[in-house]
């Protein structure tokens, strides 16, 4: 009895903790705001085994209420668009929104304009990155497929990104991307279309890259 007692006061605590938390952070929580609201680790790990919440990485949890872990990556660039209607989606993340990879990344890549946000904001399963104004503003285009507004950059505008930061994320996704947008071509459909692609990596300062590169894929 005692123990059933003890159930169900967690999941009461739980439930306590959750409407005080926003709406919007309430799928996914970290376990030190657990820790900071009272939860000991085994208290945490009794609610897996039950169930209620969900391990999703090291120090984060999924609470099974409010969806779990199980949302596609279109759902959580959805869920962030919400949250980050000025953010735009970018590198990684914009490529397999475009098609132009297979991958889904584990967190949603996110640009903001280093400018016009005070800080990059904090939110679990999101990466924002800083793009200066020239930078930011350049070949953004706005997805409404999905019945909420994604901003995302062009697929011209995600290779010269990709290209400009290749010596942190690798070469090898750029590569890939680079490939497959040659062969799928810009948002007009347009294959292998050099022209929109130097002028992304113009803006982004990698052009000598760019050319480089197209001239050995072409031969």
């Amino acid at each position: 009895m005692e123990t059933e007692n003890h159930t169900s006061e967690l999941s009461l605590r739980l439930e306590r903790f959750l409407r005080a938390t926003p709406r919007d952070s309430q799928r996914l929580v970290r376990a030190a705001d657990f820790v900071q609201a009272g939860f000991h680790g085994q208290e945490l790990a009794r609610l897996v085994e039950r169930g209620e919440l969900q391990r999703v990485q090291r120090g984060v949890y999924a609470v099974t209420e409010h969806g779990g872990a199980a949302l596609s990556h279109t759902d959580r660039v959805l869920e962030l668009q919400r949250r980050f209607p000025r953010a735009v989606l970018c590198l990684s993340s914009a490529a397999s929104w475009l098609g132009l990879s297979t991958e889904e990344p584990l967190e949603v890549d996110l640009a903001l304009h280093r400018e016009r946000t005070g800080h990059l904001p904090v939110a679990l399963g999101a990466r924002f990155h800083w793009m200066t104004t020239l930078v930011f503003e350049f070949g953004q285009m706005t997805d409404t497929r999905h019945g909420v507004p994604v901003r995302v950059f062009t697929p011209a505008k995600t290779v010269a990104d990709l290209c400009r930061r290749r010596n942190t994320l690798g070469f090898a996704p750029y590569l890939s991307v680079l490939k497959a947008y040659l062969e799928h071509g810009d948002e007009d459909g347009s294959r292998g279309a050099a022209a929109p692609l130097l002028a992304a990596a113009q803006v982004c300062r990698v052009e000598a890259t760019v050319r480089r590169d197209l001239s050995v894929l072409y031969g």
